[in-house]
């Protein structure tokens, strides 16, 4: 499934080179200077303390600003939470996931990658403390990705890719794995990829400035969500 960025969003990027250096206010197609803008999002980002959080936080409106950000839910008032994000306006980079603590239970992650812009908003619907890190402005590329947001040309290498996992995933429950989202900074579209049993042969082109978004669905306890990683395996 593939859905277009508009192009009144593109026009935004122009309007924001041209007059702003404020890469937290846009949620367009990058389409410029794509893997430069997604680093002046990476410097906006400053990293909070601990905080209680129960219901929407806005970013930008309080101590989570924009940027890039390593999310850690260090304690949660039930045994999961359901976070869900809205994008103000633009692409879906989707923002959904079961979150816990490690505690609580191995099948769901206490740590996401998030890319946050400006008027984004979060929802927790159980109160948890939780804490955003800002993520450095220089990385490790790894061909190895966890649950997240993550940028092509910054976290991972552009390329050619067929894609694994160190999950267990359970045949039984053929449908349950890996969703995989690959915006494309080029044309400025978004496409939906499922990585499961059921569907084992997956491959991805990714290009500088892309984001791959990765939500993992499963019950196994086998490998703890907090270690899941989708492994990005090279076809020459």
């Amino acid at each position: 499934m593939k859905k277009l960025v508009s192009l009144t969003l593109a026009l935004m990027l122009i309007t924001l080179v041209a007059c702003s250096s404020d890469a937290g206010d846009s949620k367009s197609s990058l389409v410029s200077d794509p893997l430069g803008d997604w680093n002046r999002l990476v410097e906006e980002g400053k990293t909070t303390e601990d905080m209680v959080v129960n219901g929407d936080m806005v970013v930008g409106e309080g101590p989570l600003g924009p940027g890039v950000y390593d999310m850690e839910v260090l304690s949660l008032n039930g045994h999961v939470a359901n976070l869900k994000g809205t994008r103000q306006e633009g692409y879906n980079m989707p923002l959904r996931y079961i979150i816990t603590v490690p505690e609580n239970s191995m099948s769901y992650p206490s740590k996401l990658r998030l890319i946050l812009f400006k008027g984004d908003t979060l929802n927790f619907n159980k109160e948890a403390t939780v804490k955003f890190t800002a993520v450095p402005k220089k990385v490790d590329m790894t061909k190895e990705l966890g649950m997240g947001h993550f940028i092509v040309g910054r976290d991972i290498q552009a390329g050619h890719y067929k894609l694994d996992t160190n999950v267990a995933l359970d045949p039984t429950y053929g449908s349950l794995g890996w969703e995989v989202y690959h915006y494309s900074a080029k044309t400025g579209e978004e496409s939906e990829y499922a990585f499961n049993p059921d569907n084992p042969n997956v491959d991805l082109d990714i290009k500088d400035g892309d984001v791959l978004t990765t939500i993992l669905d499963t019950d196994s306890e086998e490998t703890a969500a907090n270690d899941a990683k989708l492994i990005f395996n090279q076809v020459q």
